[in-house]
């Protein structure tokens, strides 16, 4: 993904920073540029907000032990176990 799509989705987000689905776009884009850090900021802002697909959790939560957000796993998992995933 272009350094210009992340400018422009960072910026739509700033716009519109309820959009959840957006977020996670931006989100998702940021992982995959190995920007794990920032990533792990838009996924723990769906997680509150109670947006994060039940689908998401596990590959959030690894991303999360992988850079040390332990917190943040355990979130994760336990928003698993309490949907059934």
């Amino acid at each position: 993904m272009s350094a210009d799509r992340l400018e422009g989705l960072r910026a739509a987000l700033e716009l519109s920073p309820e959009n959840h689905a957006l977020r996670l776009v931006l989100a998702e884009s940021l992982a995959g540029e190995g920007q794990g850090e920032e990533a792990l900021e838009h996924y723990e802002r769906l997680l509150a907000d109670g947006a994060l697909p039940a689908d998401e959790l596990e590959r959030v939560g690894e991303l999360a032990l992988h850079l040390g957000r332990l917190q943040l796993a355990a979130r994760c998992l336990e928003s698993a176990r309490r949907g059934g995933v």
